[in-house]
């Protein structure tokens, strides 16, 4: 048991399909035990610790909307800085993107609409004491519920955060000033990089060697290649704009720009249908997810963990019965254990291994009988000296009629293939200007020998 802010937590075990995410409960003063999600913080400063509770005290007594995951405290859970947040079905955006790929901009839309509305929520809930800031918005933090809702979580987590660890979900002027430099203006930033992902599948700085460069003086990527309306094209492209004063205001006009754009903005339950093409309900990780959370449902009320009902296993080979079924476990054992057990499948009866036979007589088997092989064709006679008197290689063997089998010689296709090179003329002789020389009153050309004549004395 490990105390929070608030209360006290229970880690039951991880969470499955979510790394650095653990499933727990949280047990409130003087309030029923709930399922929460226990997550990781690695990395936190120190010096910044103090400032994050704080900040998350504050966004957990202040923030309660329909589009905003609840804070429930944050405390140490087995040596670690974690944070405890109430528990939803349904799958993060990071989870969407990496399963689906883009999102088609209905949905999006839709998706980061609902990312807007929570966000403008916590920064006019806020104002007494300032507003409440993200500072770290990125497609982790968005949850697509199976009722089509979108959640946000993580308000005030990016503001103890070093520039490495938020890059590249930040906004130009952290870049420049650190995470305690966010303003409204670098959430609406924040939005416009997830809706970006969600139209192109990845954030636009990812790839970029040096993302703090990119960030500062390169424009991204034009999204009208990719099938995105040129209006809400615009709307990424203005809410990405280095300097914060050409941005929007506020997430309120954001998500206004956004419905204006597009204006056939899906549906939560469009959303809901969308994701269960996806993650198929009775597939894959839901179940195991679903029967983490029922088994810490069970162990918060004090009860066993509804087990599936057992499939009936038809009877061994002579009548023999099939192999027996595991007992549940106890409710004592389930609260006295650390992490709750999850119930086993129920095997299919196709795979179960068929029981051993009693050993006994067995019959022979019978073995097939044997292929009869047709005998090899003699090769053909050798022709005698006398038949073949001009054969130039007289004697037992004769390249006309080999007395061995040999296979014969197979032309590789491509050695028939003739390619005809040519060579460029060669260049001209190089010519080189005649140089002269003075010698005495004339003037001769060198190599050249003067004609025998008078001398002059």
């Amino acid at each position: 048991m490990s105390y929070m802010a608030g209360g006290r937590v229970r880690l039951l075990g991880a969470f499955p399909g979510r790394e650095g995410e653990g499933l727990g409960l949280f047990i409130g003063d003087g309030a029923a035990p709930r399922v929460a999600r226990i997550i990781d913080l690695p990395g936190v400063d120190p010096a910044a610790r103090m400032g994050l509770e704080q900040e998350i005290e504050r966004a957990a007594d202040a923030l309660h909307h329909p589009n905003i995951q609840a804070s429930l405290g944050i405390g140490d859970v087995d040596g670690r800085a974690s944070i405890a947040v109430e528990h939803a079905d349904g799958e993060t955006l990071a989870e969407i993107l990496a399963v689906g790929g883009r999102l088609p901009p209905e949905v999006a839309a839709r998706v980061v609409h609902d990312a807007c509305v929570a966000v403008h929520f916590a920064h006019e809930e806020g104002e007494e004491c300032g507003p409440i800031l993200h500072g770290w918005l990125r497609p982790s933090h968005l949850l697509v519920c199976r009722s089509g809702v979108t959640l946000v979580s993580g308000f005030g987590a990016g503001l103890a955060r070093s520039a490495a660890d938020l890059l590249p979900w930040q906004s130009p002027e952290q870049v420049l000033g650190g995470p305690r430099a966010a303003s409204r203006r670098s959430d609406v930033h924040g939005l416009g990089l997830v809706l970006h992902a969600c139209l192109a599948g990845e954030n636009p700085f990812e790839r970029e060697p040096d993302p703090e460069v990119a960030m500062l003086s390169r424009a991204v990527p034009r999204l009208e290649p990719l099938g995105v309306p040129a209006a809400l094209a615009g709307v990424v492209r203005r809410s990405l704009s280095v300097k914060p004063g050409e941005r929007f205001g506020d997430a309120r006009q954001l998500a206004s720009a956004i419905a204006e754009a597009v204006p056939g903005l899906a549906s939560p339950s469009d959303v809901a249908a969308w994701s269960e093409s996806l993650f198929p309900a009775g597939m894959g990780m839901r179940v195991l997810r679903q029967r983490a959370v029922e088994s810490a449902l069970a162990a918060a009320n004090g009860a066993e963990p509804r087990l599936p009902a057992p499939a009936v296993r038809p009877s061994g080979p002579r009548g023999r019965p099939g192999p027996a079924f595991r007992p549940a476990p106890s409710a004592a054992a389930v609260a006295a254990s650390r992490t709750v057990p999850l119930p086993e499948p129920a095997p299919s009866p196709r795979a179960e291994r068929r029981a051993t036979p009693p050993t006994g007589f067995r019959p022979a088997p019978r073995h097939p009988p044997a292929a009869e092989v047709a005998p090899r064709p003699f090769p053909r006679p050798v022709p005698s000296l006398a038949e073949r008197p001009d054969d130039p290689f007289p004697g037992e063997f004769s390249l006309a009629a080999p007395p061995f089998p040999h296979a014969a010689r197979q032309r590789d296709p491509l050695e028939s293939i003739e390619i005809d090179v040519f060579l460029p003329d060669p260049p001209p002789p190089l010519r080189l200007p005649l140089q002269t020389r003075t010698a005495g009153r004339g003037v001769m050309p060198i190599g050249r020998v003067a004609p025998l004549g008078r001398r002059r004395g």
